[in-house]
């Protein structure tokens, strides 16, 4: 795609978001709130589809440079190295949201301020970097079992064991699937122990264990 091209989705999408979040109808969060009258997220809006546009015609203007970058040795093993813990990035940005807000809530630290003024505009940067310090934490407690994807040789378990890991993983694998299921099925205003009923938070605990074990070469043998 040519560099025109380009310049035209960064300028259009951005102009398009603009106008549909200021004086159009959409709010200025990209991600639902309570109490909004309208979406971004859940549906799609065409909001949402023009701050996409809008990001990739940014990349597209960025990629020639950003190629002839990562053809160096140490940007491309830093790629590498995100690449490793990535599964780990996604499954617990989430996670870091919630402990920096539940920490900051009972600090009585938390900003509140209205989305789209001033005062929420100058908090993205240090909101996303304390964001980004949490979840460098939790990449390096989570991120070296995702890192250790190779098993030896001698840990690969015979044929003739193969059959029962492989039960046994099914096994483990419905433990967790019905431990979600029923964690959602059951009522919000349950007194559970940690917030789960206890047969689920047991299925669940049994089930990640014992997966997390096979996975550690538990029960094979040379």
């Amino acid at each position: 795609m040519s560099r025109r091209a380009a310049v035209a989705m960064l300028l259009g999408g951005l102009g398009v978001a603009i106008l549909l979040t200021g004086p159009g109808p959409y709010p200025i969060s990209m991600i639902n709130l309570p109490g909004q009258r309208l979406a971004n997220a859940a549906p799609p809006s065409v909001a949402l589809l023009a701050v996409a546009t809008a990001q990739l015609g940014l990349i597209l203007l960025l990629r020639q440079r950003t190629e002839r970058w990562l053809h160096r040795d140490r940007p491309w093993q830093a790629v590498i190295a995100v690449n490793s813990v990535v599964l780990t990035v996604f499954l617990w940005h989430l996670s870091a949201a919630v402990l920096l807000v539940g920490a900051l809530h009972g600090l009585g630290l938390l900003p509140t301020p209205e989305a789209g003024t001033a005062a929420w505009l100058a908090w993205r940067l240090p909101w996303v970097l304390m964001l980004a310090v949490v979840l460098a934490v939790l990449v390096a407690i989570f991120g070296p079992i995702e890192a250790s994807t190779g098993r030896p040789r001698h840990l690969r378990a015979p044929a003739r064991w193969a059959g029962a890991r492989a039960a046994l993983t099914v096994a483990a694998f419905a433990a967790v699937v019905y431990a979600l299921a029923a964690n959602g099925a059951a009522a919000k205003t349950a007194p559970e122990p940690l917030g789960w009923p206890v047969e689920a938070l047991v299925a669940y605990l049994a089930g990640a264990g014992t997966l997390r074990l096979l996975r550690s070469g538990w029960g094979s043998r040379d």
